[in-house]
């Protein structure tokens, strides 16, 4: 009975691997909850994303970004519908800005985290510039993997990174 009360229940931010949570998700699972909930959890993924970012002692340019899409997003729900010339302008303002947004930061993500796994790794981490367009911050924590740890001279071990073509390309070029 002791043994039950001692126990204690951490809540960690990120899974045992040090990832975020977003990138265990099945990419079946992923586009399901995508066409149910639209776009509006994906500013949330990427502020979460953002955090994993600081905590990996990257910048916090894409957490800031999608704070400010954030924001925006709320302005433009909370704005009264209106034919009022000066509301439009606004409105089409908001709406400019938040596409804008919205592609400054899928793309600060994706050059944070492919500068983060290039470094880890010591080769090229690619991310395809239009799936990051079209799909933000899902896609890019769709990519997410775990660190390994590395030798003396900061790569990973041989035999530990072949996770894909990219490494197996690197490896045979003379």
């Amino acid at each position: 009975m002791s043994d039950r009360n001692e126990q204690t229940y951490r809540v960690r931010l990120f899974d045992e691997d040090g990832l975020p949570w977003t990138s265990r998700v099945q990419w079946g699972m992923l586009l399901f909850w995508l066409a149910i909930i639209g776009f509006v959890l994906a500013p949330i993924v990427g502020i979460y994303l953002g955090i994993w970012l600081i905590s990996k002692g990257k910048s916090a340019l894409s957490l800031v970004l999608y704070i400010v899409l954030t924001s925006v997003w709320v302005a433009v729900f909370l704005l009264p519908g209106g034919t009022h010339r000066i509301l439009s302008s606004v409105e089409l303002a908001l709406e400019v800005s938040s596409s804008v947004l919205w592609l400054a930061g899928a793309y600060a993500l994706r050059l944070q985290v492919m500068r983060y796994y290039s470094d880890q790794e010591g080769i090229p981490f690619p991310l395809s510039p239009v799936l990051t367009a079209l799909f933000g911050p899902w896609y890019v924590s769709g990519h997410l993997r775990a660190t390994f740890p590395l030798d003396g001279t900061g790569r990973a071990g041989t035999g530990i990174m072949k996770l894909d073509t990219w490494s197996a390309k690197a490896e045979l070029k003379p």
